[in-house]
């Protein structure tokens, strides 16, 4: 059960980890081309 529940939670972290930095990356790479 325990094992269960912290990978829900591995789970549910991935799915707001990975947009958010594929957005960073994104913001971070604009700012690049327009500091560049």
């Amino acid at each position: 059960m325990v094992l269960g529940a912290i990978g829900n939670a591995l789970d549910d972290i991935i799915r707001i980890a990975v947009p958010a930095s594929a957005a960073g990356l994104r913001a971070a790479s604009i700012a690049g081309i327009i500091i560049g």
